[in-house]
């Protein structure tokens, strides 16, 4: 009986409104835990070579498969590149990891310490949210590596979390700061904090005081980017750049792809569910609430989600708002639905149900954490490791510095063309991952993308006019394809290198 009450007596304790520093240690702990010990991902590769490149672009060459150039993420490149510079791409990666576990460990406990909450009720959300996938529909994440949007992300919870201490200007820099390292990330949840603001004050003039304070500090990046995205708008083809790159990054925007309104949607169906159910509960539950003005936030935002599939319905044919990323908000949507969904249950719960609630979130959270170390052991003992330092060795051993190093188009993401750029010491021409943004960039890619898939169906000379001397073919029938073009020269059991004839 002795152990039982000191049982409970620790639940309660784990369950009562945390210090700053102990929510901040225990988020600390999570995010070390999920992030820290995972591999690059494919995401990572592209945005740290192009990081190197913004801050070194001669260190490139011109046929590298990372050619993209944007303003729009410089101020969380910038550093990046020059971390890497220093140390090298993998020491960088560990260093900007374990920032990008700071930064989400501060931004979330402000978010956690502004609802009050206990460090049993914050590790809950972090693992509920990670165990449901991350996001609603859209492919969206926030915790499955690092990049610029999730260090936008950091800023964009602590900026709402000293919104629910009414502290707006300090809020109102945050999302700034925010807008400079992601615009789409920081702009949108900007107008989802200034209805938060207005939900709460009822001010409405207060809340456009906030726009423009907000305005004044990222008007230089909206002018950049503007001059970006419009400087080729007058660029006549076919495809246009925003077909180009709406076809590549479909499953993140446009659910109803094709050019007759193909029907894709059906595989977001489960989010789309998720999605409605509860914008119902919720719109249902609304004058019950404790947090009324947080909880009509999170019913418009799963109101804006569901609106955003209509729009993207009668924008099928036309992606003029495709590229805004309509589905973005999705995973800090469904972040901020749980908080709320949470809080409610602690507070309208009897107390004789409030230790099966503490038992439940303990138990779900000590899963969470042996679920995510296994994981992340897995992944460390994991190892395709060698097989890619013999087949970068070997394309080095049979290619010159300046010759480029062809990757066979896979299926999807292949893990070679997406992985090899950064580890291989010879310019790999193009890859279907590093998509980049600016319009004459996107025609470039585009081309590039279609002339080696034609070359690895035959024709040798779909790429004369660069200088590609190695084709790396995972694919045996592919291979019966190229042997015209070349001779293997090294193969093992899952790839082969075929030298071209000139």
């Amino acid at each position: 009986m002795r152990i039982l009450h000191w049982f409970e007596g620790l639940l309660k304790h784990a369950d009562r409104e945390a210090t700053f520093r102990a929510l901040w240690f225990a988020l600390l702990c999570l995010f070390a835990l999920i992030l820290l010990l995972r591999p690059w991902n494919g995401n990572e590769e592209y945005y740290f070579q192009l990081a190197y490149r913004t801050f070194s672009p001669d260190s490139f060459s011109g046929f590298h498969a990372v050619f993209d150039k944007s303003v729009s993420r410089y101020l969380v490149e910038y550093p990046i590149g020059w971390l890497v510079s220093v140390i090298g791409y993998d020491s960088a990666h560990t260093v900007v990891r374990t920032g990008q576990v700071i930064v989400y460990a501060t931004g979330f406990t402000i978010l956690f310490k502004g609802l009050k909450f206990s460090v049993l009720d914050a590790l809950a959300v972090i693992a509920i949210v990670v165990i449901t996938g991350e996001q609603l529909y859209g492919g969206e994440w926030l915790f499955k590596g690092t990049e610029a949007k999730t260090f936008a992300y950091g800023a964009v919870v602590g900026a709402i979390g000293f919104g629910m201490r009414s502290n707006w200007q300090i809020a109102v820099v945050l999302m700034a700061i925010a807008t400079w390292m992601h615009f789409l990330v920081g702009g949108f949840w900007m107008v989802a904090l200034a209805l938060f603001h207005f939900l709460r004050t009822k001010v409405i003039a207060h809340s456009f005081q906030l726009v423009a304070l907000y305005s004044l500090l990222v008007l230089p990046l909206i002018i950049l980017i503007g001059i970006e995205q419009f400087g080729q708008m007058f660029q006549q083809t076919s495809p246009s750049p925003t077909e180009i790159y709406v076809q590549r990054n479909s499953h993140h925007i446009a659910p109803y792809f094709g050019a007759v309104g193909k029907w894709e949607v059906w595989k977001w169906v489960e989010g789309i569910a998720a999605t409605s159910l509860m914008f119902l509960a919720f719109a249902i539950y609304l004058p019950n609430a404790r947090d009324s003005a947080l909880t009509k936030l999170v019913v418009l935002l799963l109101l804006y989600m569901l609106i955003a599939l209509a729009v993207s319905y009668f924008d099928r044919n036309t992606f003029l708002v495709s590229k805004l990323y309509l589905f973005r908000p999705s995973s800090l949507t469904l972040l901020l639905a749980i908080v709320v969904i949470l809080s409610e249950l602690r507070h309208s719960m009897f107390q004789r149900s409030e230790l099966i609630r503490q038992l439940a979130l303990t138990t779900l959270v000590l899963l969470f954490f042996m679920m995510e170390t296994k994981s992340s052991l897995d992944y460390v003992s994991r190892s395709d490791d060698l097989y890619l330092t013999n087949l970068v060795s070997a394309a080095e051993q049979y290619s010159d510095p300046n010759e480029i190093v062809l990757v066979q188009p896979l299926p999807l993401f292949g893990r070679l063309d997406t992985f090899l750029p950064r580890q291989l010491d010879r310019p790999t021409l193009v890859s279907y991952k590093y998509v980049p943004t600016p319009p004459e960039y996107l025609i470039r890619w585009n081309e590039l993308h279609e002339r080696r898939k034609q070359l690895f169906m035959g024709d040798c000379d779909a790429l004369s006019e660069y200088p590609v001397s190695l084709l790396v073919v995972v694919d045996e029938t592919v291979l019966d394809s190229v042997r015209g073009c070349g001779d293997i020269v090294w193969q093992d059991k899952k790839s082969y290198l075929v030298r071209i004839q000139h």
